[in-house]
């Protein structure tokens, strides 16, 4: 990820940063998962402890993040500008306002955790797609209302879509 003038990237171990010629490392006891950049700021699941922010030199859980010790998180996309939407695989969505985490208790959020949420993304500054294991993808707007579901119904070859790309034409891509 382009993080403060320099790329940081992990492994399931340690985070690293290269800026400048050097790469400086930041280690940590549990395993990482997925990462997220959100506007200026790196967040990353940890395994056995749930959802952190990189401040700094080190890891640390954002307030609330404990809930996501145990569950997978796959995709933190920008609500509006002081707001988080986090999808999990299988327990669904939910929001982050940099102080507290609360399930967004809506329609979608319990179809979500039915076909099971793998990868997601920004369509726009007004749109969100996410593709799913079991019901291929969906088109939401950023009251949660499902715009368009692609599914083998209608033209998918099948239900799985484990990634999306949107290209500079803002066509999107699905796989």
């Amino acid at each position: 990820f382009p993080y403060e003038k320099g790329i940081l990237f992990h492994s399931f171990q340690k985070l690293f940063y290269y800026k400048d010629g050097v790469i400086s490392q930041i280690s940590n006891e549990n395993e990482f998962h997925f990462s997220f950049l959100v506007e200026d700021q790196f967040f990353v699941r940890e395994q056995r402890k749930g959802l952190c922010v990189l401040d700094g030199r080190s890891v640390d859980l954002v307030k609330d993040g404990e809930l996501f010790a145990d569950k997978e998180i796959v995709s933190l996309l920008p609500l509006s500008k002081n707001l988080i939407l986090i999808a999990t695989a299988l327990d669904g969505l939910f929001l982050y306002d940099g102080t507290q985490i609360t399930p967004w208790d809506n329609d979608l959020s319990q179809r979500f955790k039915r076909d099971q949420v793998f990868t997601g993304l920004s369509v726009g500054n007004s749109k969100f797609a996410f593709g799913t294991v079991r019901n291929g993808v969906y088109i939401i707007n950023k009251d949660g209302q499902i715009i368009k579901n692609i599914n083998s119904e209608k033209g998918l070859q099948n239900n799985t879509v484990l990634s999306l790309f949107l290209d500079q034409k803002e066509n999107l891509w699905v796989g």
